[in-house]
């Protein structure tokens, strides 16, 4: 009976012994582990293939393309002309010139420094501009004025 024990002990560990290395080399990464493809081919070189021209793709020569108003130089914007979001206290806000003619590049710059001090309430003034809470209702909820120009901040 104990001879039979250790005769299974010896196989066990035998067995043990043969899968443990397997285990071990089938744990590595695919770039770890050698091929037979790969063994082959390291001593032949690939020759690179000999068109290396890519297909195009009709449409317009970006240097034809004439820059959109966000790209150009700053323009005037009419009274009515949304011009995106600027950070609030609580979240984006949306931007909109009122009156005058300003741009909405300046707009924006004054919106952005003006909208997460909004939570202060009263008057503040940005770069010369003054902003307030606004009394127009419709969402609006400040105003920022210099001169004749207008824009508001809006829900």
């Amino acid at each position: 009976m104990s001879a039979t024990r250790s005769t299974g002990k010896i196989l066990a560990t035998l067995l043990f012994g043969a899968a443990l290395p397997l285990a071990l080399a089938a744990c590595g990464d695919e770039e770890e582990a050698p091929s037979a493809h790969s063994a082959t081919s390291s001593s032949t070189e690939v020759a690179a293939p000999s068109d290396r021209e890519v297909p195009t793709v009709g449409g317009p020569n970006p240097s034809d393309v004439t820059p959109t108003s966000a790209e150009s130089e700053e323009t005037t914007e009419r009274a009515g002309t949304a011009c995106g979001t600027a950070r609030g206290p609580e979240g984006p806000l949306h931007v909109q010139v009122v009156d005058g003619s300003v741009d909405c590049t300046t707009v924006k710059k004054i919106a952005d420094k003006y909208g997460p001090l909004m939570y202060k309430g009263g008057e503040q003034d940005i770069d010369g501009w003054t902003c307030a809470p606004s009394t127009a209702g419709e969402g609006e909820l400040s105003r920022c004025t210099k001169g004749d120009d207008v824009f508001a901040l809006a829900l």
